[in-house]
């Protein structure tokens, strides 16, 4: 379950890193951003997808004290993360990039920074557990 763990996040990582590619240059074609943003919410569904459904019910079910608590911490702080990109896609719909650029350009520098962050998170607490 690690190396899976490990893959959807390193797919994830390569999303973004298309993403932050893209918002280097001058405002992009609708197919190229749609396309960019929809790969990228993928990956993100594919890793919350194994999280919810595999990685943290295995964890909590077998183990106990603050390792356990470190998990259920993890695992509950993923609606408020939900919720922030909920918003953040619902703000910036591919029109109102393409109204915005520079605007969504520091929007998404900040989501994608909470993005990395959650993902060395996730690293940190649950690579160390899914090694037993």
């Amino acid at each position: 379950m690690k190396a899976e763990l490990e893959q959807v996040h390193e797919q994830l990582l390569t999303r973004l890193d298309a993403l932050e590619a893209l918002v280097r240059g001058s405002t992009p074609s609708r197919d190229l951003l749609s396309s960019t943003r929809y790969q990228l919410t993928r990956a993100s569904g594919r890793r919350r997808k194994l999280l919810e459904e595999r990685v943290y019910p295995t964890l909590l079910a077998r183990l106990d004290g603050a390792a356990r608590e470190a998990v259920r911490a993890l695992r509950d702080s993923t609606a408020t993360t939900v919720a922030d990109s909920a918003k953040h896609i619902h703000r910036w719909s591919v029109d109102e990039i393409l109204d915005d650029w520079p605007g969504y350009c520091a929007a998404s520098a900040w989501m994608r920074r909470q993005m990395r962050e959650r993902v060395a998170q996730e690293q940190r607490v649950l690579y160390p557990l899914l090694d037993d």
